[in-house]
């Protein structure tokens, strides 16, 4: 075959004055060009079939370029015993045709080249969405389960005692008796109502990336100003409410932060009770993190420890250590769905000197 007739080319060898230093150096330089121009085609055409690579056309056109430049250094090799220089010359025809077509195709496809971030960035929100998502649903499932289950409770109050009314007014009974089931009956519409208002405001919790207004938070102002709204209930149950010190500054919602001490200075109001030889006492303070970007809050109350067993359920929906104490059991469910929202955590502590240390951590940008 004529392509690789070698009668009019002398080895590459024989052409000038090689020193056998000087020629084994391209013989194996492009031999090993060849090596790696072989492995790369290789690795794209595995993407390629496991359809982890967009543009598959212009990815078999790489594959093809690729290989040909290869394959023009192994016949650069060659020709040092073999000139085939016919057959080179073809190749190189060919590489080049090869060549200009990639270049025509990236140019065609530059713009979708160029919205490649967008869609990458896209996507990453569409998944974070889906997560979001999922776990409002599963919220919402665990949410409709227990709300069924504790609104059922004052209904059935209500109910029975709608019955004992009516026969009540039938019997002509005296005037104490009907004020006793009216106040029984208001008793647990109040519960409703709170329950119902409750589970709004922590279905309302939104990420940061859903707040238009965010913005620099003085959390010493926002400590005062809950300290000054509990201070009539506090001092009527005999307690003393503290802010410890300076407290740093946090990108966040006024509201939501606000709400998340509420729930804490009020949830040592209520079980915070001072033990024989504690203060009744809740203080507010900063605690020291290794953690440059991040700050940690304490609101201590020194009451009855929280056993181990417990510290992480009081945080979820509807659970409270005392179903004495009156309370929806939302309230520290919605200081962790606050806090978690900003990539925080919250969790309750045993400190030294005993009562319930609940601590939560912000980032500071």
């Amino acid at each position: 075959m004529q392509l690789f007739d070698t009668t009019d080319f002398p080895p590459r060898w024989e052409c000038g004055t090689w020193t056998q230093a000087h020629g084994w150096t391209h013989i194996i330089s492009d031999f090993l060009i060849f090596l790696s121009y072989l492995a790369i085609p290789i690795v794209i055409a595995a993407l390629i079939r496991k359809r982890r690579l967009p543009f598959p056309s212009i990815a078999w056109l790489f594959v093809a370029f690729i290989f040909f430049c290869g394959l023009t250094h192994l016949i650069e090799a060659n020709i040092f015993f073999w000139p085939v220089y016919r057959f080179s010359a073809l190749i190189k025809v060919i590489t080049a045709v090869v060549s200009v077509a990639t270049v025509i195709a990236m140019i065609r496809l530059s713009p979708k080249f160029m919205a490649l971030p967008e869609m990458a960035l896209v996507i990453s929100k569409m998944r974070r969405s889906q997560k979001i998502l999922d776990q409002r649903n599963d919220e919402m499932n665990q949410l409709v389960s227990i709300v069924a289950h504790d609104l059922r409770s004052p209904l059935v109050t209500v109910n029975g005692f709608v019955d004992h009314l009516r026969d009540s007014i039938k019997k002509e009974a005296d005037p104490e008796e009907i004020e006793h089931c009216l106040s029984r009956i208001e008793n647990a519409a109040f519960s409703m109502d709170s329950l119902i208002a409750d589970i709004l405001v922590h279905s309302r919790i939104r990420s940061p990336e859903h707040i238009s207004d965010l913005e620099e938070i003085n959390l010493t102002d926002i400590a005062n100003e809950v300290v000054d709204r509990y201070a009539t209930r506090a001092e009527q149950q005999g307690f003393e409410l503290e802010v410890e010190g300076i407290l740093p500054t946090v990108i966040g919602d006024h509201q939501e932060m606000t709400r998340v001490l509420e729930n804490l200075v009020g949830n040592g109001l209520k079980y915070g009770k001072g033990v024989e030889g504690r203060p009744s006492k809740i203080v507010i303070r900063q605690v020291e993190t290794n953690k440059p970007d991040t700050v940690e809050i304490s609101v201590r109350n020194f009451g009855e420890e929280i056993e181990p067993a417990y510290r992480k359920k009081i945080f979820e929906l509807f659970e409270r250590l005392d179903r004495k104490e009156k309370g929806s059991g939302v309230g520290l469910a919605s200081v962790k769905k606050i806090v978690e929202a900003y990539s925080g955590a919250v969790q309750v502590v045993t400190p030294e000197g005993g009562g319930a240390d609940f601590r939560f951590t912000l980032k500071t940008g």
